[in-house]
């Protein structure tokens, strides 16, 4: 049948979402993690979760529109002594015109009226100046006579007024503010000179505890040319201003800690470097925490760097573990045993929780800040080790889970995990008490905690409700708005055995999955599962959904897979239990890939169209015959048994790669002939069956011709057996032709033993149905 029908049937029965042409799941697609930063707060540091990306997309972190405020507003806050509404500072601040500021202007903003009514002028003097600065907050104030990093003379007076204005005031957070806007001006101007010099003249030498003392320090850290002391002032802003830590993050250059840390001047200053160093490790950060722990051991900011540490170790040891994906921030590499290299650091990434697990219990005298996330991190630990007993025993003693639902679902989805985790082989189950969990997750699309869950049944040996889960995973019933609502996008994993179909080495769905990784055994168990009718129970109706709509395509994967072992009678016992109309539903490729004789073909047909296709099979159709064909061969009592061997021969060639039913062995088809790791590869891709029952044909043939036409089909079979990798895939040379036909020994026999046909069958296509009609 032609290539481009064929290729239907790869879409329809392959997956059930079409993916995208050239589509490999990399980053993001494949970081395995179950820890989610909303249950455990550090909304100040959101962009800085680990992930794949430069800076995380966390919205479930994002304080809400209504409750946004700023180190700036709060600061003005305090200055209007708290009677104006942060909102209202945050319109005054960020919105109002220049103008609204006038002493006499009659504006209706709360805050320029407390002002006014405070006869507070020089405040109000000013915002109206930082409005008309605002304009010199870029480096392309002036784009049409600027040249570039020169300065301006506008801006170069309205630094000097600023600078006077920070000189002669007398309100200390008045002279702060004037300063700060004189230093943003310098920096914005490529007068980094000016800029050092209004630090050391009004920040310097004093101690800093407002925001704007930090926004400052913000354009000194982005003046200096030193990396070692813009790294120290970069970390102190990153430390005390929330704010603007996205913005100074992009500034860090590595360098040895030690080259800035020594400018750190206490305690703080210390935590402020080891964090900053500690956010830009994407390795193994023991030394900052440890460091936290010693200059800041009560701070967020550590509990902050231990959920970094926590979603890496995921990542190293459950992305492999897990998904077989090597973890996303290190080498994805294939070696010769096609083992990921990453794979193999999974036992010293175990060895290294154990220290942070060390860290993490002997942390435990202080009283920490956000405990729960300590206890969750010492049971997570406890669980890399297999220690799932303790781990389970520190998970129902996590405080705060109880009021906050985030945590709790957390807990409870841990709990799941490790309850199956830490049953004896063979034994696993889903505990009874996580069938509500597990359908509410389903419900908000966590295809991760489904994915883990089924991977811990399958690890475990109970393979029959692994593959259930497995089932619900990426189940396009749940709507996609919901992902990034709960939701964690779609999962892909790969086989344990390394199995590929096509170019793809990876999975989404569960059926193509069980398909590559499951024995007919284990398929088989989980049919017998399935019950006939709906249950009255919510989560085994929920557990059989899927598989009860697939069930005669599973039925048939059964059978196939009896095929790919050679199992006729096994196979034609599952295809009998196939409904029909399944071949003939326009949904799959079955009518179309199976409209073709499997007991014809001629010297070089493989795919295209031919007059002998007049009758359509079903699987069990083509099964039932090649056993009726083989039991009349075997049978002495048959006349003409080397003809029914030709026909069992043909239905085998017709079944591999280069036949019109290859779709008895395989749901997918493609010209190039790339191994994929089934059992059957060397059939599939060399037709050796096929070869064997020519060659019983032309053993029990009656005529030369016959005996001859045996040889051509057999010489047929040894020209796959003998391409090349390269070949196989279509990569053919000069020279492919004459070594094939050198190299094939049924050839040289067929020239050798019968000369007066071997030249017409090797050289005329047209012939074959002469000789072909002998064999009847």
């Amino acid at each position: 049948m032609k290539l481009w029908i064929a290729c239907i049937a790869l879409l329809a029965v392959s997956t059930p979402k079409a993916l995208a042409c050239g589509f490999y799941p990399f980053n993001e697609d494949v970081r395995f993690h179950l820890l989610e930063p909303n249950a455990f707060g550090y909304r100040d540091f959101a962009p800085f979760c680990f992930t794949t990306q430069r800076f995380a997309e966390v919205p479930e972190l994002a304080p809400k529109a209504d409750t946004l405020v700023d180190g700036n507003i709060l600061q003005w806050g305090e200055y209007c002594r708290g009677k104006v509404l942060t909102a209202d500072i945050a319109t005054a601040v960020y919105e109002l015109p220049f103008y609204e500021f006038d002493d006499h202007a009659h504006s209706t903003n709360p805050m320029v009226c407390y002002l006014q009514a405070k006869h507070d002028t020089a405040a109000l003097y000013y915002l109206r100046f930082a409005k008309q600065v605002e304009g010199y907050n870029s480096f392309t104030a002036d784009p049409w006579e600027r040249t570039e990093n020169a300065t301006l003379p506008m801006q170069q007076k309205k630094i000097e007024e600023a600078i006077a204005q920070a000189m002669k005031s007398r309100h200390s957070e008045l002279q702060t503010r004037y300063a700060f806007l004189a230093i943003r001006m310098a920096y914005y101007n490529s007068d980094t000179a000016t800029a050092k010099a209004i630090w050391r003249r009004f920040f310097e030498k004093r101690r800093l505890h407002w925001t704007i003392d930090y926004w400052a320090m913000h354009f000194r850290a982005l003046s200096e040319g030193d990396s070692a002391l813009r790294n120290y002032y970069a970390a102190q802003v990153f430390y005390h201003a929330p704010d603007k830590r996205k913005q100074i993050f992009q500034y860090y250059t590595k360098i040895p800690v030690k080259e800035y840390l020594h400018y750190a001047k206490n305690n703080k200053e210390c935590a402020a470097v080891w964090l900053y160093e500690g956010v830009h490790n994407p390795g193994r950060a023991l030394p900052e925490i440890k460091a936290m722990c010693r200059y800041a051991p009560h701070d967020p900011a550590l509990g902050f760097l231990l959920l970094r540490e926590m979603s890496k170790l995921e990542d190293w040891i459950y992305t492999p573990t897990y998904t077989y994906f090597s973890p996303t921030l290190r080498e994805d590499r294939w070696e010769e045993n096609k083992v990921p290299r990453n794979f193999r650091n999974v036992p010293r990434d175990r060895a290294y929780a154990a220290e942070l697990r060390h860290i993490v219990t002997t942390h435990a005298v202080c009283n920490r800040e956000n405990s729960a996330l300590w206890q969750l991190s010492s049971a997570y630990l406890a669980a890399i080790a297999h220690e799932y007993s303790t781990a389970l025993h520190i998970l129902a003693n996590v405080h705060g889970r109880d009021r906050n639902m985030d945590l709790a679902e957390q807990v409870k989805m841990f709990q799941t995990i490790w309850t199956i985790a830490e049953a004896p082989g063979g034994k696993a189950i889903i505990p009874n008490w996580a069938h509500r969990l597990i359908m509410d997750l389903s419900k908000t699309g966590n295809n991760r905690f489904l994915f883990a869950v089924a991977r811990e049944l399958e690890m475990h040996g109970n393979t029959t409700d692994a593959a259930l889960v497995f089932s619900r995973v990426n189940n396009q019933d749940v709507a996609q708005e919901l992902v990034g609502d709960g939701g964690t996008g779609e999962v892909y994993w790969k086989s344990r055995r390394h199995i590929r179909r096509l170019s793809m080495d990876f999975f989404s769905d569960y059926y193509l999955y069980i398909d590559m990784q499951y024995t007919p055994d284990q398929l088989a168990a989980m049919l017998r599962a399935i019950p006939h009718t709906l249950q009255t129970d919510s989560f085994e109706c929920w557990k059989y959904a899927t598989v009860m709509r697939d069930r005669d395509r599973l039925q048939d994967m059964l059978g196939t897979k009896y095929i790919r072992r050679n199992d006729l009678p096994a196979a034609l016992s599952a295809f009998y239990k196939v409904d029909a109309q399944l071949y003939t539903n326009p949904n799959y490729g079955f009518k179309v890939c199976l409209a073709a004789n499997p007991f014809y073909t001629n010297f070089y047909n493989e795919h295209t169209p031919t007059t002998a296709d007049t009758v359509v099979y079903t699987k069990a159709g083509i099964t039932r015959k090649m056993i009726e064909y083989l039991s009349l061969a075997e049978s002495p009592a048959t006349k003409n048994r080397s003809y029914y061997y030709y026909l069992a021969a043909t239905a085998y060639l017709n079944m591999t790669q280069y036949g019109n039913s290859w779709m008895m062995r395989r749901y997918y088809w493609s010209a190039n002939g790339d191994p994929t790791g089934f059992e059957d590869d060397a059939e599939y891709f060399g037709a050796q069956l096929a070869k064997q029952y020519y060659l019983r044909a032309k053993a029990t043939a009656k005529s030369p011709m016959a005996a001859a036409l045996c040889l051509r089909m057999a010489g047929r079979c040894e020209k796959y057996a003998l391409l090349s990798d390269d070949e196989h895939s279509g990569y053919y040379n000069d020279d492919t032709d004459h070594r094939l036909f050198a190299s094939n020994k049924y050839w040289k026999q067929l020239m050798r033993e019968y000369p007066e046909y071997a030249e017409e069958m090797l050289s005329n296509c047209l012939s074959f149905e002469r000789y072909y009609a002998g064999m009847k």
